[in-house]
């Protein structure tokens, strides 16, 4: 592919208890670090990443890597916001998939991870929030799997979404299908059930579609059993209905706020390949969420 997503980056004031979090509580690998920085993801079994990620052979590894990553950026920014309260709501949060939530959130909870939702509270059962460390607290939300369509062999979770909240669904979509994405699944819900719109893109051929589609046919829902069996991250714009009718920005981003937590999408894209309005390799979706592109050598 010419252009891939590659990256969801979250500012911390800790980042040796973020590694850590993240490698004991969800399986994610090391793969680059440095003391202002460090990308982590989750490896299939078998797969391994460098043998030491302050290499530069790891900064390497993670431009070649045919995945997403979860980037975390050191910052001396106190009183950062996660972005689930207003003003400063935008982007929502990251997500996991599991086989079994139910088991794999009452380790989390005897392993003393706290949790904003789980998985029997509330409307939604089945699926949970956990926070990460303290003091920014970045929801992690924990979705059940499509068992029937999953490998057996599938660690206990996987990188499953970065969910940003838009104003309107229509223009960002169209922003990312230039940035190579595909709307996988779509669903709606109307103002009995909170009045919003959920729709799911990857970074993905269409080779790689049509084989999900094919593997999840005959299931009761074929959209969401794709999404629920997906290795790949999916970006979740969450679109609540009226917003697109508001004057000026509904949303807030890095650009408006400095406090915010969430930082930016990283891009990679083939040596040559430009993007359309980036200046110096960064360029700003609809909603103001920046994106980086960084080219391949």
């Amino acid at each position: 592919m010419s252009i891939q997503w590659r990256k969801s980056t979250l500012r911390v004031t800790d980042l040796a208890s973020n590694i850590e979090f993240f490698t004991k509580h969800f399986g994610f690998t090391l793969l680059r670090s440095s003391d202002a920085s460090a990308d982590l993801t989750i490896l299939r079994n078998g797969e391994s990443g460098p043998s030491d990620p302050k290499s530069a052979d790891a900064v390497d590894f993670v431009l070649a890597y045919d995945g997403q990553v979860l980037e975390l950026e050191l910052t001396t920014e106190s009183g950062l916001h996660n972005g689930n309260t207003d003003p400063y709501r935008g982007f929502g949060h990251i997500a996991v998939n599991a086989g079994d939530v139910y088991k794999v959130c009452d380790k989390l909870v005897a392993d003393g991870v706290k949790f904003k939702k789980l998985p029997d509270e509330g409307r939604m059962k089945g699926l949970a929030f956990a926070f990460g460390p303290e003091p920014e607290q970045y929801w992690i939300e924990i979705v059940e799997r499509n068992n029937a369509l999953v490998p057996a062999d599938w660690p206990t979770f996987n990188l499953s979404q970065t969910m940003l909240r838009v104003k309107s669904v229509d223009e960002s979509v169209k922003f990312y299908a230039k940035l190579g994405m595909k709307v996988i699944a779509e669903k709606h819900f109307g103002p009995e059930s909170g009045d919003f719109s959920l729709y799911f893109l990857a970074s993905v051929s269409d080779e790689r579609l049509a084989e999900a589609k094919k593997a999840a046919e005959g299931s009761d829902d074929v959209q969401f059993a794709i999404l629920k069996s997906f290795w790949e991250q999916l970006l979740e714009l969450t679109h609540n209905h009226g917003t697109e009718d508001k004057e000026g920005p509904v949303y807030a981003t890095l650009a408006t706020e400095p406090k915010m937590g969430f930082s930016h999408l990283t891009f990679v894209a083939d040596a040559g390949v430009n993007v359309d309005g980036a200046v110096d390799g960064v360029v700003s979706d609809p909603d103001g969420y920046q994106v980086r592109i960084q080219n391949k050598k």
